[in-house]
């Protein structure tokens, strides 16, 4: 076949273009498609045509192009490569088979195989370094920030409860004001940069250009996660509600300038009620002084 057949074959199947890359064991060398003589194509094309002619152009322009032909021709080689790559058990492609059974992993059987149990993907997302977690803001005044661990699987009225809060400690607002929501990661497609410490800075930048203008009396941590992140490492959420409930006192550190009072999230209270009276003792440094 010349270029303009093999052309011809590749727009018939969709295919703008078709460069091999790799050659198989024991196939014949490439050659390269010779085109038709130009001097003919332009004898040819320079020739005039007569009306009989014109009518033969115009009726294979008006026909359908007959692919199926092309493409039965074309895979009807298949059985033959099949043999071909069947006859080299040390072919490029039985060499990645090879490799890929190593792993445990058969070429062609992705589709068979079943998928993951839940226990197996418990346990990969169990092994995963990356946290994962989604905090809420709030700045109800200047006395006050909470930071709130969210938890999305559960639909409970964490803000009406938030609100009950408040007005207990001596709050008096007509609504919560506008809240940011956190998400960590940030972006979930990104495989570097989303450790522990890459959540910590973060919240940490994100706390120093909210407070560092317009800084607040007092910052209420609420939830593990909220804790975790915020805290130095050194401080473990657990210890550090019974060191609280110890002392009475809010924690102090030098990183954020801020006092920190740390209490169970409002999704933990909702879904365990015997916390009220926990968190009534955890936030009387709270208490609005008129």
């Amino acid at each position: 076949m010349n270029e303009l057949q093999r052309q011809a074959y590749l727009s018939a199947l969709g295919i703008d273009n078709y460069m091999p890359r790799c050659v198989l064991a024991y196939a014949p060398a490439s050659v390269q498609c010779a085109l038709p003589a130009v001097a003919e194509l332009r004898n040819r094309a320079e020739e005039p045509l007569d009306s009989s002619s014109r009518a033969a152009v115009s009726d294979i322009a008006d026909r359908p192009v007959p692919i199926k032909s092309l493409t039965d021709e074309l895979l009807g080689s298949k059985s033959a490569l099949d043999l071909r790559k069947d006859e080299n058990s040390t072919s490029p492609d039985s060499k990645l088979g090879e490799v890929l059974e190593a792993f445990g992993t058969k070429p062609g059987t992705n589709k068979d195989q079943p998928l993951p149990s839940k226990d197996v993907v418990a346990l990969v997302a169990a092994t995963d370094s990356r946290p994962k977690f989604s905090l809420t803001i709030w700045r109800v005044s200047a006395d006050l920030m909470v930071v709130d661990t969210r938890d999305l699987q559960q639909a409970l009225p964490t803000e009406r409860l938030l609100s009950n809060i408040l007005m207990a400690l001596g709050y008096q607002l007509p609504s919560l004001p506008k809240a940011n929501v956190l998400k960590w990661p940030m972006i979930d497609n990104d495989l570097g940069g989303q450790g522990v410490e890459d959540a910590r800075d973060m919240l940490h930048a994100f706390l120093d250009a909210e407070l560092l203008l317009d800084p607040v009396k007092h910052l209420l941590l609420m939830g593990s996660a909220a804790s975790t992140y915020i805290l130095p490492p050194s401080h473990v959420y657990p210890d550090v509600i019974d060191a609280q409930l110890a002392s009475a006192h809010p924690i102090i550190l030098e990183s954020l300038a801020t006092p920190l009072v740390v209490t169970p999230s409002l999704v933990d209270i909702l879904l365990e009620p015997s916390l009220k009276a926990q968190v009534w003792r955890l936030i009387q440094p709270l208490i609005v002084k008129r």
